[in-house]
């Protein structure tokens, strides 16, 4: 079974749409510290992504990372890319070097987002679903795919929208990300993952929640995404849907905690790797 070491996991105090969302630990050391635990794979935002180019230069940070020899690599979080105007420009900019990035440094996946706290009343299915076949066949050109999220607090919070997106752009390059938090606090039942056609799910990611979320809901996903078995989620059902529909891909773990982000980075990559394995194993042996 293969295991990923989300970006946010293993970057200490850092969150999304923080101050900064560079980590404070060397790439070096992250690497280090989650291949020990375990990890054949990891994930970079963009802000780091760009710092660590800069900081070595494209050679030395592609030996850093086939130092050691991870099979995945995803980059996030791509916004805008079915925008107009100023922010599509921005976000072509993060495009173009995502992809180029993606190309010399062998990223597996790149994960795209719907747009955050929008009304699913102006999703414009037929536009978002051309612009995803688009970028889709794009990366594919760069040696990478691409993943859209679902999320319960933007345009693209349902199984149905997520789905007739991906499948009727029908692209071998573009699918979706199935995040358990997400789906959780959507309140989309995880027997609904079978309606998607197995070939389009890209990825998987575990973590857990509290039972009672806070306000707004982005904020609780930035801050109380616990250990896989940590919270309410019923992480066991969530596991076993998947792999009855037929997945044997990679599992994504994304602990995005005020607490957990706050431990050693040794204790990160160690505890969220167990948790995450505990939670897989003891559901493949079931099935």
């Amino acid at each position: 079974m293969n295991f990923i070491a989300s970006y946010f996991t293993v970057s200490g105090d850092v969150f999304p749409f923080g101050p900064t969302e560079i980590s404070p630990f060397s790439l070096e050391h992250r690497l280090e510290a989650i291949k020990e635990a375990g990890y054949n794979g990891f994930g970079l935002v963009y802000e780091d992504l760009i710092y660590n180019t800069d900081l070595y230069g494209i050679k030395k940070l592609k030996e850093i990372i086939k130092k050691q020899n991870f099979k995945y690599l995803e980059f996030e979080f791509l916004t805008g890319w079915f925008d107009k105007g100023e922010s599509r420009r921005t976000s072509d900019l993060m495009r173009y070097n995502f992809l180029t990035l993606a190309n010399e440094l062998e990223a597996t996946m790149i994960k795209v987002a719907p747009k955050i706290d929008e009304s699913p009343e102006v999703l414009n299915k037929s536009e978002i679903t051309e612009e995803f076949y688009k970028l889709a066949e794009e990366a594919g050109k760069y040696g990478t795919e691409i993943m859209l999220e679902i999320m319960p607090f933007s345009n693209i919070n349902n199984i149905q929208d997520a789905k007739d997106i991906v499948v009727n752009a029908n692209s071998k390059h573009g699918g979706l990300l199935l995040d358990i938090w997400h789906l959780s606090r959507g309140k989309i039942p995880y027997q609904k993952i079978k309606e998607i056609p197995l070939e389009y799910i890209k990825g998987v990611e575990l973590n857990d929640l509290e039972r009672y979320p806070i306000s707004p809901l982005w904020r609780d996903t930035i801050n109380r995404r616990l250990l896989p078995g940590d919270g309410v989620a019923n992480i066991d059902e969530f596991i076993r849907v998947l792999f009855e529909h037929g997945y044997n891909g990679p599992f994504g773990i994304e602990v995005i905690s005020e607490s957990f982000r706050k431990l050693s980075l040794h204790d990160m990559a160690t505890k969220s790797y167990h948790a995450a394995m505990k939670c897989v194993k003891k559901n493949q042996e079931a099935g």
